[in-house]
């Protein structure tokens, strides 16, 4: 069984399932919580950095 605590997986789950990632979360250790903040936090920034790219561009 993968690791549910591996970066893909979480990925996975935020966008698949954000019930089984609630639940996940819900169940973890502090330090589990952590990692799972930091992987979803990761991802968004990235995100929210290239839409604003994105804007920027477009406004050119």
């Amino acid at each position: 069984m993968d690791n549910p605590f591996d970066a893909k997986n979480i990925i996975r789950m935020a966008q698949d399932s954000k019930d089984a990632l609630i639940e996940l979360y819900k169940n973890s250790s502090p330090e589990e919580r952590n990692m799972i903040l930091k992987i979803i936090g990761g991802v968004a920034g990235t995100a929210a950095s290239l839409t604003a790219l994105f804007r920027y561009l477009k406004s050119l």
